[in-house]
């Protein structure tokens, strides 16, 4: 009978990332290395064409901050323009198709207007449009979500939103 190790494998790599050095970027073990960990995996999202949105909790009305009180959604994440402070919108996690996706999926999925694509069928998520909410915010095609489900504080959100470069540019 074979064992399963819980441990990652030193060195592990996968399309020229070493993910456990990744990993360390990111890992939170402090108040203190939120704002260092938020950085890391906005500038890891970067590198790849994406920006990170990233929510703890999507029923609470407080947004994500760091040890120093900073929003991580504007200083980190620089959600700053017109229309993309979506922490202000104390109505998001009732009315955004992203959060309310989450309700209904416990696997990572991706978006776009056209509908959700995940690992097995979901027909609550068919159930749910994207096209105003990707028309709306015009200069992103596509989503990549992965909902965490916590039994002590709800639901969070990760969001990875892929940039229409030509609008970019």
């Amino acid at each position: 009978m074979g064992v399963i190790s819980l441990k990652p494998s030193a060195g592990r790599k996968r399309a020229g990332v070493d993910l456990d050095a990744l990993v360390e970027r990111v890992s939170v073990r402090s108040v203190e290395d939120i704002h260092r960990a938020a950085a890391a995996l906005r500038d890891f999202a970067a590198e790849h064409g994406l920006r990170a949105a990233i929510c703890d909790d999507i029923a609470s009305k407080e947004p994500m901050i760091d040890a120093d009180g900073n929003i991580l959604a504007a200083e980190v994440f620089g959600w700053l323009a017109d229309g993309e402070r979506w922490w202000e919108d104390h109505r998001l996690a009732l009315h955004s198709p992203l959060p309310r996706a989450c309700r209904y999926e416990s696997e990572p999925f991706w978006c776009n207007a056209q509908g959700f694509y995940t690992i097995a069928p979901n027909p609550y998520l068919d159930e749910i449009t994207l096209n105003r909410f990707f028309d709306a915010n015009f200069r992103y095609s596509a989503a990549i979500v992965v909902p965490v489900h916590l039994p002590s504080s709800g639901s969070t959100i990760s969001c990875m939103i892929s940039c229409r470069t030509a609008l970019l540019m």
